[in-house]
Formats: structure tokens, C-alpha cells, sequence
């Protein structure tokens, strides 16, 4: 089975890539309101991200159990 390319390795590496090249400024992120957000998703959609973690932790635990 292929694993899974984004990791958080991937990203350490494109960054060290961009600061040895001199392209980057490493910003601290900025708190934003959900309006805009909800200007152009969904409230459905919204609803499904807000939980969908929580209803599919539980399987995904019983796959890494079962070795898959």
C-alpha cells in the first residue's frame, strides 16, 4: 500500500528548501472570524467539518489496531 504523501515531513522539507533560497518570511498566523468562512461555504458543509473528525476518529483507530 502507498503511504499517504502529505506529511508533515514533506512540508519541513519545502520549507527548509524556501529559507535556504532566501524566499520565505515565516509570519505568525492571524485569528479571523468564521464570517468570511461562511460567505462562501456551505452551512451544511460547515456542520459536516465540524464534526466529521469526531465521527471518523473511531474507525480510523480500528484500522491502525487491525494493521491497515
Amino acid at each position: 500500500m502507498m503511504s499517504y504523501p502529505e506529511a508533515p515531513e514533506r512540508a519541513e522539507v519545502i520549507l527548509r528548501a524556501l529559507r535556504e533560497r532566501g524566499r520565505v518570511d515565516i509570519v505568525a498566523p492571524r485569528r479571523f472570524s468564521m464570517e468570511p468562512i461562511q460567505e462562501v461555504h456551505d452551512a451544511g458543509y460547515l456542520h459536516y467539518l465540524e464534526k466529521v473528525y469526531e465521527e471518523w476518529t473511531p474507525d480510523a483507530r480500528e484500522v491502525e489496531t487491525q494493521g491497515g
